[in-house]
């Protein structure tokens, strides 16, 4: 699957929890990456994982605590 047709098939308020890399603190790999993240049979993607309530909070609380690198 091309990257074009994979973000295709995302919200696209998910799209950058889904590339969510973390701020480099313990092990952290993007969605893209993680066993649980998986195609339905309708084409769609989504988390199986029973620790998504806590992936999602971290990446909640890196976006509004996070600054940007410029002014």
């Amino acid at each position: 699957m091309k990257i074009g047709e994979f973000l295709s098939k995302c919200n696209k308020e998910e799209i950058p929890f889904i590339l969510y890399k973390g701020n480099g603190e313990g092990y952290k790999i993007p969605c893209v990456d993680c066993d649980f993240y998986k195609q339905t049979k309708q084409g769609m993607y989504n988390c199986t994982s029973i620790f998504y309530d806590k992936c999602k909070q971290e990446f909640i609380d890196w976006i509004t605590d996070e600054e940007v690198g410029y002014k």
